[in-house]
């Protein structure tokens, strides 16, 4: 299968993901008392939405050098395609009832879920890709490792409290945001 084909089927299924998170934010009656519930549906959304664009936006780098994928890739592909579908649930439910531990616990292991796969499908991909020199690869797998530890951490986190596992959901997208001259690179 060509790459192209792959990039666009998962341009659909993240474009329909992110709709789908959107229609979950309800609008209440606009109350003093009500914004501080849109408030947390909205950044709520807005976390899940920045991971979904994160990924979105790395899997399009990474599967810039390769030519053609094969069934290894395409199986991954489409597993971390069924984890960023899940995204809207513990989005919903971190939106709706961001003080309960347990919706803490459910984002954070959907995260994660998305970060190891991510993290395996790096790995096969960069594996194929002959243009991909060593440091690029080195700085790449160190985000996703520290996501993966991070998510973790936000999951057990949660039971002591809940600005500690919230504080892991914000600081893991700026994580990403952090310069990485390595993109430069792959990318040209």
């Amino acid at each position: 299968m060509k790459k192209e084909q792959l990039a666009t089927f998962n341009d659909a299924v993240i474009a329909i993901v992110i709709t789908l998170m959107v229609l979950e934010i309800k609008l209440p009656e606009m109350t003093p008392e009500n914004l501080w519930a849109l408030g947390q549906h909205i950044l709520v959304y807005g976390l899940s939405f920045l991971m979904v664009a994160i990924v979105w936006l790395n899997l399009r780098i990474i599967l810039a050098p390769l030519e053609v994928v094969d069934n290894r890739i395409i199986w991954l592909d489409l597993a971390l395609l069924f984890v960023i579908s899940l995204i809207p649930l513990p989005t919903e439910a971190l939106g709706e009832q961001f003080e309960q531990k347990l919706s803490h616990v459910f984002f954070g292991t959907v995260m994660m879920s998305l970060a190891i796969v991510y993290a395996i499908l790096h790995h096969q991909i960069t594996k194929r890709a002959a243009t991909l020199n060593e440091k690029c690869k080195s700085v790449s797998l160190s985000k996703n490792w520290l996501a993966i530890f991070l998510y973790g951490m936000s999951i057990p986190l949660s039971y002591v409290s809940l600005y500690l596992s919230t504080g892991i959901f914000i600081l893991i997208p700026i994580l990403y945001f952090l310069p990485s001259h390595y993109l430069d690179e792959i990318s040209e």
